[in-house]
């Protein structure tokens, strides 16, 4: 009986492993407590590979890696996440928080998947490019999980 967790802790594990090599994704770290994935200029010629989160929690399917934002921006995806809201950040090429929102996810229960939207306006003059990070909250430590983050372009008013 052990020998057969074992092995299926094996594969799990392999499984999980050759994820995370996937030349799709870069794994980026901006907390070691807070694993990010970020899809760059390695992302599919077309753009519309979504950005998922280390641990498949968090897919965002809008925008795309490296596209041109216009206010209001729309950021759309699924999600499973306690709680069932994800936390939205608009930042600058710092990395310094902008504009922040919560988008409510659509499951039918706590630990399934379900779908999130939330358009945000913006006017910024100087800011032209960042990001949007989606990430949920850990409710034992309160900070950010699940977290993915997508660069973009903003436009700007001329």
């Amino acid at each position: 009986m052990n020998s057969i967790k074992i092995i299926s802790s094996i594969f799990v594990l392999t499984l999980i492993l050759s994820g995370c090599a996937s030349k799709d994704k870069e794994p980026v770290s901006t907390n070691a407590s807070s694993p990010v994935t970020q899809i760059g200029s390695e992302t599919a010629a077309d753009n519309t590979t979504p950005a998922t989160s280390e641990t498949g929690n968090i897919i965002v399917n809008t925008p795309t890696a490296d596209s041109t934002a216009a206010s209001p921006i729309e950021i759309t995806g699924t999600a499973k996440v306690w709680g069932k809201t994800v936390n939205v950040d608009i930042v600058n090429s710092k990395g310094d928080v902008m504009i922040s929102e919560i988008a409510n996810v659509h499951a039918n229960a706590i630990g399934e998947f379900g779908p999130f939207r939330v358009g945000i306006n913006y006017a910024f003059q100087a800011t032209k490019e960042g990001a949007i990070r989606v990430y949920s909250t850990n409710p034992q430590t309160g900070g950010p999980e699940h977290l993915v983050e997508i660069p973009v372009k903003f436009q700007t008013p001329e």
